[in-house]
């Protein structure tokens, strides 16, 4: 199974903490629980009334709770300020509303709906679809998904070459409903403690998504990259392969629609870069260790984003040696794989003489330092 990565979200980034389930599609609180909440992020107002990330905390937490009018007032006080607000970046406010007004909408839209029990099958070229979301939704997901698939496809060829494989068959599951997604997490034997909005079964072709209302195609993109690598091209990529060239698609086809997302992941990169931790590129093998260690901490954040960043630079950053060490790269783990960590590691010390590590630590980090929505 593989998951997508999610960012950080609720009142643990508003207080500068970490999360081990980041963005999860969770049931909504209790009462007493959610007006705890909201006096808590209320009380860290009062000490910074002019912090944007505590007001998208407390948004995206009524958000949780399905207080959808309450979070588009909290909003609505920080448009007020917009001028003077501090950490204002990422999504323009009136734009987020417009997001929680289309959370709200599918909400209301899925009271009418039947039980995951009476989800339809839409086939489409390829596989199908099985969802009980409102048709006004699953028709564009369609259209949209036999688009992805081509992209996808065509991209992969630019990166990996001809395909190898046949055409897999694919079984797509698109819930709209927390308590629903997460009953058909268990179905599909997905670890209960990685629940994140979407996961591709190896071996079945099987992609489950939890859907909001809001674009999907993002996750959609990340599982489809997944399954058509091990399809296509090698049975057991490297982790680094996988996660790598997944997100560096789910980035290059999807993020028009993942705008908030994409946004907060470029932030966190950066943050990860100011504090340090992005100084030099073959860090990845330990962080990759840690992750093995520890897959459901925030390790698993770090080496997603180390992965997406590093793909992005040797196929962007327009040094012609990092490109071709890259692409030769590529090459040898599709001719020699499977590949375990300690494999690419020692390909990337032995190809990377300590010099030639240090030029690359140092055009990744300028890279880095200019990522941002429009250039990614």
């Amino acid at each position: 199974m593989t998951c997508h990565l999610q960012p950080v979200s609720g009142k643990e980034k508003a207080e500068g903490r970490g999360s081990k389930e980041k963005g999860k599609a969770a049931a909504s609180l209790s009462d007493e629980e959610g007006a705890a909440s909201a006096v808590s992020f209320e009380k860290l107002l009062l000490d910074n009334p002019m912090d944007r990330n505590i007001y998208n905390a407390y948004a995206q937490s009524l958000v949780g709770e399905k207080k959808f009018d309450e979070a588009i007032e909290v909003y609505r006080r920080a448009l007020l300020l917009n001028e003077e607000l501090t950490n204002n970046k990422g999504t323009p406010l009136s734009e987020a509303i417009e997001e929680v007004y289309a959370l709200k909408n599918f909400s209301e839209a899925m009271e009418k709906e039947p039980s995951w029990g009476l989800a339809q099958k839409i086939s489409f070229t390829g596989g199908e679809l099985v969802t009980n979301i409102p048709q006004e939704y699953s028709a564009p997901l369609v259209q949209d998904l036999a688009l992805l698939m081509s992209e996808e496809k065509t991209l992969l060829e630019e990166i990996l070459g001809p395909p190898r494989g046949e055409e897999p068959f694919l079984k797509i599951s698109v819930a709209g409903r927390p308590e629903e997604y997460k009953d058909l997490w268990k179905e599909k034997n997905f670890s209960p403690k990685r629940l994140s909005s979407g996961a591709y079964s190896i071996g079945e072709n099987e992609i489950v998504v939890f859907f909001t209302g809001t674009d999907v195609r993002w996750t959609l993109a990340h599982e489809l990259a997944h399954c058509f690598l091990r399809e296509y091209y090698i049975k057991q990529p490297s982790l680094f392969l996988d996660e790598g060239i997944a997100n560096y698609i789910s980035f290059k086809l999807a993020k028009a629609g993942a705008k908030p997302l994409v946004e907060e992941l470029v932030g966190w990169l950066k943050d990860l870069r100011k504090e340090g931790k992005l100084d030099m590129a073959l860090d990845l093998f330990p962080a990759w260790e840690r992750y093995e260690q520890a897959p459901e901490t925030e390790e698993k954040m770090e080496f997603y984003l180390r992965t997406w960043s590093l793909t992005a630079f040797f196929r962007e950053g327009g040094n012609a040696f990092f490109s071709k060490f890259f692409r030769d790269f590529l090459q040898y783990e599709l001719e020699m794989g499977p590949l375990s960590r300690k494999d690419v590691e020692n390909y990337f010390r032995g190809n990377l003489p300590e010099e030639t590590a240090r030029e690359l630590d140092a055009a990744w980090g300028q890279f880095i330092e200019k990522m941002d929505y429009d250039n990614i």
